[in-house]
């Protein structure tokens, strides 16, 4: 547990890390802004609930929200999967080789890039929410969808992902989308972290294995977008509203971090210390 402390507390102080979670705080907190700003001087009855005003469903935010989801992968990559390259450059490795077996020091670090970059996603997502709803009223007049608040049921689609809460409690359904995000995006990390272990990507810096997965998913959207095959786009469970099941979510996790932990038990036994 002292060595997983400390891998955490060297990932936390590489440059990497410190710069995609001050970017994610700035997309968190510049959706707030221009929600205000969009409010500034209105009527009460035209200002939206906490729940719609959240960066993920807020119209007014949408800009701020598709720099979020379009960087996303290219972020949740670049964020912690360094670390052991960056611990072993500066010697900081030495004291978790020391201490525990080749096999342990790779997964733990494995561990500490899906912990914090999933950690980090969403304390973002919340630190979002949580201040909406010190800014926004609980209970709003008006509502995302430009109609009455009774009405809002109304606009009930059971293809989209996770739509029935949406209705039935906005609250939570941004909650479970936090969630689903963070994991999605501590699975990417995850994979670019194993991509490093490999030896044919060992002469690579960090950031083009990086670009390398965040042009792969890309790519992967756009053939989910020619093959109307959804499921295949991240796009799909980033963005809100998509027509996407939770088992495509969960297939689709389930093959990143299947990849990831394949890839990084080889990469283990390849492993040396440079």
């Amino acid at each position: 547990m002292r060595v997983l402390k400390v891998q955490m507390k060297e990932c936390l102080n590489q440059i990497e890390f410190k710069v995609c979670f001050a970017f994610w705080c700035l997309i968190s907190f510049g959706g707030i802004v221009i929600s205000c700003m969009k409010y500034y001087d209105c009527n009460y009855l035209n200002i939206r609930s906490a729940a719609d005003s959240f960066l993920l469903v807020s119209p007014n935010a949408s800009a701020v929200a598709q720099i979020f989801t379009l960087t996303f992968p290219l972020i949740a990559a670049v964020m912690c999967a360094g670390t052991r390259r960056n611990g072993e450059k500066s010697g900081g490795g030495l004291f978790s080789m020391t201490r525990m077996s080749r096999k342990q020091y790779v997964f733990g670090n494995a561990l500490v890039t899906v912990l914090l970059t999933g950690a980090s996603i969403l304390f973002t997502l919340l630190v979002n929410q949580l201040l909406c709803l010190v800014v926004f009223p609980v209970e709003g007049y008006s509502n995302r969808f430009g109609v009455a608040e009774y009405l809002a049921p109304l606009n009930y689609d059971s293809n989209a992902l996770l739509d029935f809460w949406q209705v039935q409690n906005p609250y939570l359904y941004n909650l479970i989308y936090m969630v689903l995000i963070s994991v999605l995006g501590a699975g990417i990390g995850f994979v670019c972290y194993a991509v490093q272990l490999q030896k044919i990507f060992q002469r690579y810096r960090t950031l083009y294995i990086s670009i390398g997965i965040f042009l792969l998913f890309i790519g992967l959207s756009i053939m989910g977008q020619i093959l109307d095959m959804p499921l295949l786009s991240f796009l799909s469970y980033v963005e809100v509203g998509h027509y996407v099941r939770i088992s495509d979510y969960i297939l689709f996790v389930i093959l990143i971090y299947g990849a990831g932990t394949i890839l990084t038990i080889r990469g283990a036994y390849q492993y040396e210390y440079i």
